[in-house]
């Protein structure tokens, strides 16, 4: 075995061990989807899911004080405002205040996660493996 050879052997297993390194940091950290609202690349699945959590959340703990938003996966103005509602309404349920702002992060998705539809949340024994755990941001 060349001198050559043997530096190309251990450039390969460096780089090999780099990229387990680098798959196993980036699928720790993606455990949290991304944010979804105003000027984040909002996917369809995931305002769908905030929809349908909003919808269900105001409609059985809030005894819907907030008309319905149409559940498209469509992010725009009222589903913007029915976050903004949720996070006023259920501000008072949490250990620290969500802000009104209309985007949901890790505290809003917690919440839409624990208040919206068992069936796609997983309800308050979280965490859960339903479909929305995957799209809304959380902690779990």
């Amino acid at each position: 075995m060349t001198i050559s050879n043997t530096l190309t052997k251990g450039a390969w297993a460096t780089a090999l061990a780099a990229a387990i390194l680098a798959g196993a940091t980036t699928s720790a950290s993606a455990n949290s989807a991304p944010y979804i609202g105003d000027g984040y690349p909002n996917n369809t699945h995931a305002v769908w899911c905030v929809q349908n959590s909003v919808n269900y959340a105001i409609s059985h703990y809030a005894f819907g004080q907030y008309p319905a938003i149409a559940e498209d996966g469509v992010w725009g103005p009222r589903t913007k405002a029915a976050v903004q509602e949720f996070q006023y309404l259920f501000s008072a349920n949490t250990t620290g205040v969500m802000v009104q702002d209309g985007i949901v992060g890790r505290m809003t998705g917690e919440h839409l996660l624990q208040y919206g539809d068992p069936y796609y949340t997983g309800g308050p024994v979280q965490p859960s493996d339903a479909y929305c755990t995957r799209y809304l941001p959380n902690g779990f």
